[in-house]
């Protein structure tokens, strides 16, 4: 019996100051499962319940609960030290070309891959509000509390554990990996792995949470006001040469700005 419980205390990481990869993978099955609830109430009976239950109750609260009741380290899981202020700048440079980017490979991606008018018109009417109250509403539900609950969990728990446990880039790549999968959106999977890719990325750099949530907040604000305003990338009825140079002026930002972020967060002083 106790050669049971040493072998199952070692396969989840318990006396660690990590979860093993197997405890990662099984926090996020649980996590993918109790999406379809979540999703349920947040699209048939009330959107603010839905997104509450979805971020603060399962992809925030089943970590937050395995960490507590097995002990693992939270400090080291979820580190929330202020970021080197010489690399704000360049972070912001970065997160700026990243979204440009990412909304000309969204637009592409519709193009060779539309996603369904079904799924369109509930992100549409997920997205839509009525008054600034409304707008003011739905940036906390739909932007802060994401980026602040998914990145506790895909680059705090999911990253750091399996980055200890199997090194940094199988820990950047399965937390992305995770992050699309767990979106539930087979449309943008890799779009949502490249966002992931790039937030694990900015984690992995400046070791800090604060830095991938305030990243995340920024994307996500970004998409959303622009929807609302109706100005989504690429402009309509512009030059083609106009959009490719504000494309490739994105991939510039998005290059030189993640350069100068690992440059001075890594820098001494």
């Amino acid at each position: 019996m106790s050669t049971f419980l040493q072998r199952y205390a070692r396969i989840l990481g318990i006396g660690t100051p990590y979860p093993s990869h197997s405890l990662v993978w099984l926090v996020a099955a649980c996590i993918a499962l109790l999406e379809f609830p979540a999703s349920t109430v947040m699209h048939h009976v009330n959107l603010g319940l839905g997104v509450v239950l979805n971020e603060i109750v399962f992809i925030l609260g089943i970590p937050i609960l395995v960490v507590r009741v097995m002990r693992f380290d939270s400090s080291k899981l979820f580190p929330f030290k202020l970021p080197k202020a010489r690399s704000i700048v360049p972070l912001l440079i970065a997160v700026a070309g990243m979204v440009i980017a990412m909304d000309y490979l969204t637009w592409v991606s519709d193009q060779v891959w539309p996603m369904p008018e079904k799924y369109q018109s509930a992100l549409d009417n997920i997205m839509s509000v009525k008054s600034p109250a409304g707008y003011i509403y739905k940036l906390v539900l739909l932007c802060f509390l994401p980026g602040i609950c998914e990145e506790i969990f895909f680059r705090g728990f999911a990253q750091t554990s399996l980055w200890r446990l199997k090194g940094k880039w199988f820990g950047i790549i399965i937390a992305s990996l995770l992050f699309a999968i767990l979106h539930g959106n087979p449309w943008y999977f890799h779009l949502y792995f490249l966002l992931g890719f790039f937030l694990s990325w900015t984690y992995s750099v400046s070791a800090t949470l604060i830095v991938p949530i305030a990243c995340h907040i920024l994307n996500n604000a970004w998409t959303f006001t622009n929807h609302v305003l109706g100005t989504t990338l690429p402009w309509e009825n512009e030059p083609v040469s106009l959009n490719l140079m504000i494309f490739l002026g994105g991939l510039i930002l998005l290059a030189s700005g993640c350069w100068l972020f690992r440059y001075t967060s890594r820098r001494k002083s």
